[in-house]
């Protein structure tokens, strides 16, 4: 399950638009044959903001941060991630659109572990 508040702006009519979300995602998982339930949750944060560069075409920057934690009441923190980057928004219709974004993990760390840059399993979209 995850909850989201998802707020977009216009800030400059039809020319400079911003976005925040926020985000919750409660996780129970199990392999079998474990009798055990596995807790997770995750809290995230992200930002965009994007400008029209043509009519119909918008180009921008998103940066995503996530709070891992075991536990899905956000019981005990174990490591967080950054990602940065590029987004791509096409107008193809009235009804149509295309929508690209890239990012790339720029910090982040498992707690307790020595180093950074660790994966985490997230793919979350900033709408």
């Amino acid at each position: 399950m995850e909850a989201a508040l998802l707020i977009d702006k216009e800030l400059i009519p039809d020319r400079l638009f911003a976005a925040v979300n926020l985000s919750y995602e409660p996780e129970l998982s199990r392999q079998r044959p474990a009798i055990d339930w596995e807790r997770t949750s995750t809290l995230g944060v992200g930002a965009a903001l994007s400008t029209r560069v043509l009519p119909g075409l918008f180009v921008g920057a998103e940066a995503r941060y996530f709070r891992n934690y075991e536990g899905t009441g956000l019981n005990t923190f174990t490591g967080d991630t950054l990602f940065v980057g590029p987004t791509l928004f096409r107008k193809l219709s009235k009804e149509w659109f295309a929508s690209i974004a890239w990012n790339i993990q720029v910090a982040g760390h498992v707690s307790g572990e020595p180093g950074r840059l660790v994966r985490f399993r997230l793919g979350k979209d900033l709408h």
